[in-house]
């Protein structure tokens, strides 16, 4: 499986959204404001939906509650990070990946920052952060060895690996480059004296 790409929709609802089984009363939202008009007066409900993934035969129909706003100034409905999160977490659990948290958990266990987990787990920065922003979905190998990552014995076994192999490249001939050899002659001097240019014909 390659990592999937999540669409960020920070605004409008889907016109698949508009067909959303409603689960609870609407409820005023003091922490929430509208992000076009700046309103206090948005609301906040609870929906129940089939999130479609994929396309074709392979569409798949995954259930998700997501809270919903809802401004009276400008009349839109919207949902915010919340949402985006809960739909990623449902995306992961259908694929049977980790999901963000649980990544980063895995992370913050051995109390390593996100580039020093790179740099040894040999795991690209930059995917590692497009993981836990709930950017990407990573692949069933990569899942897997998150995995075997929360055992200690086996990540202390990880950095035994890179110990030594940080040491062999140290030791290594390859690394080293050596200068270009330049035989010395007696003649060397008196050959340039006798360089001259031709004219071309």
């Amino acid at each position: 499986m390659v990592e999937v790409s999540i669409t960020m929709i920070q605004l409008q609802i889907t016109e698949q959204q508009t067909n959303m089984k409603n689960n609870s009363n609407i409820v005023s939202s003091p922490k929430e404001t509208c992000p076009l008009c700046g309103s206090e007066q948005v609301t906040r409900k609870i929906h129940g939906y089939d999130m479609e993934y994929g396309s074709g035969e392979e569409i798949a129909k995954i259930w998700v509650k997501i809270p919903l706003y809802n401004c009276p100034q400008c009349k839109i409905e919207y949902k915010n990070w919340e949402a985006e999160e809960i739909e990623h977490n449902a995306l992961c659990k259908h694929f049977g990946v980790l999901n963000p948290d649980e990544i980063k958990q895995i992370r913050e266990k051995y109390q390593m920052k996100r580039n020093a987990f790179a740099q040894l787990t040999g795991i690209g920065e930059a995917s590692l952060s497009r993981w836990e922003k709930s950017l990407n979905i990573q692949n069933i190998a990569n899942d897997r060895y998150l995995r075997l990552l929360r055992n200690p014995e086996i990540f202390k076994e990880l950095q035994s690996i890179v110990h030594v192999l940080e040491l062999s490249d140290l030791d290594s001939d390859e690394n080293i480059i050596p200068f270009r050899h330049i035989q010395q002659r007696r003649d060397l001097g008196s050959t340039h004296t006798k360089f001259e240019l031709r004219k071309a014909i």
